[in-house]
């Protein structure tokens, strides 16, 4: 059986700006808005509004699927069961780590932290099927009650012309590279940037570049400036993906992500897959990508200065994981994942 039609069900706001977008648009692909909010108190105001709208749409002749974490899910989701409506899972985070402290600012935050991680588990435990981003991380926190029912795939796009054979060479004055959300300090980047400031007095032919926006990075621009960093640390802001990140990853030696938080970074597979040596943190799917000797605390600056000083004065070792890496990085592959992705979508039928 396939689906001849797909409805997708989010929030929608008028933009006057296309930068960075790609239109979603097809034959046999619709939208069904839902009032736009932003941020917890918005979200409170509306959340009536957004029941009633689903309320009205939900029907037993469709298969949904509901990608999680997810404030529209906490609502779909109870109305899909008193109707008997069964459903499946898409789950890309673990909310319980989204929400430790440093990397969410709210007074709210520990409600938010256990309020979202149990309706996770809820979700996945009743949906009957789930598929997780992670091969066993997610699955062994949020255990879906048909574990026949359980399925891994992550929703990167990696295609074999992405992947190089190897990485040519390295700068002798080593390139490190950040990629990801300045939304939140989730992905650690001050983390990162005290890290680097502690390396710089051991080594100075060090440099990095932090590729992302979002309302943290002016934040981050005066960390930098305070301490002297200016000239060694530069803001690239939002990239549109496929060829210009890329063309950003070939650039640099030494790619550097220690999250709080994670599910599987897709940012992380691409830079494998252009051959760069990774350092990540002991959170998440990470610890499925990365060697153990690449991990760090995500919030230990002194852990991740004395890694980025190991990587920069070892070639040797460079060459070597990022070979490694290249060979992960094909296990993600389309054509491999897609297997997975379709048998997760049959079992809904």
């Amino acid at each position: 059986m396939t689906f001849e039609h797909v409805n997708i069900i989010a929030r929608v706001e008028d933009t006057d700006s296309q930068e960075g977008l790609k239109p979603v648009t097809g034959e046999g692909v619709s939208f069904t808005e839902i009032p736009y909010f932003l941020g917890p108190k918005d979200y409170f105001f509306k959340r009536g509004a957004i029941r009633k709208k689903l309320k009205e749409i939900i029907s037993p002749n469709e298969a949904y699927i509901m990608r999680v974490p997810s404030t529209i899910a906490d609502i779909l989701q109870p109305l899909l069961m008193k109707n008997n409506i069964e459903y499946g899972i898409e789950l890309v985070g673990n909310p319980y780590d989204t929400f430790k402290k440093g990397s969410y600012k709210h007074p709210l935050r520990l409600f938010f932290q256990y309020w979202l991680t149990k309706n996770v588990k809820t979700q996945i435990f009743h949906a009957k099927s789930s598929s997780y981003v992670t091969k066993t991380f997610l699955q062994e926190l949020y255990p879906n009650q048909n574990r026949d029912k359980q399925f891994s795939y992550s929703s990167i796009s990696l295609l074999p012309e992405h992947i190089v054979a190897e990485k040519e060479s390295f700068n002798k004055n080593k390139k490190l590279l950040f990629v990801g959300s300045l939304e939140y300090l989730v992905k650690s980047p001050d983390t990162l940037i005290k890290a680097f400031y502690k390396a710089l007095q051991r080594n100075k032919n060090i440099s990095l570049t932090i590729v992302g926006d979002g309302k943290e990075r002016d934040g981050l621009e005066s960390l930098v400036k305070s301490l002297g960093l200016s000239d060694k640390v530069t803001f690239l802001g939002f990239l549109n993906g496929g060829e210009e990140v890329r063309a950003v990853l070939d650039e640099h030696d030494i790619y550097i992500l220690t999250s709080i938080s994670e599910g599987l970074p897709r940012s992380m597979v691409e830079a494998m897959a252009r051959g760069l040596p990774c350092i990540g943190s002991t959170i998440g799917g990470i610890k499925e990508l990365l060697d153990s000797d690449d991990l760090v605390d995500p919030q230990s600056v002194e852990e991740l200065s004395e890694k980025i000083l190991e990587f920069c004065s070892n070639d040797k070792m460079l060459k070597e994981k990022s070979k490694r890496n290249i060979e992960v990085a094909k296990t993600y592959q389309n054509e491999i994942l897609d297997q997975q992705r379709k048998s997760f979508y049959q079992s809904l039928t």
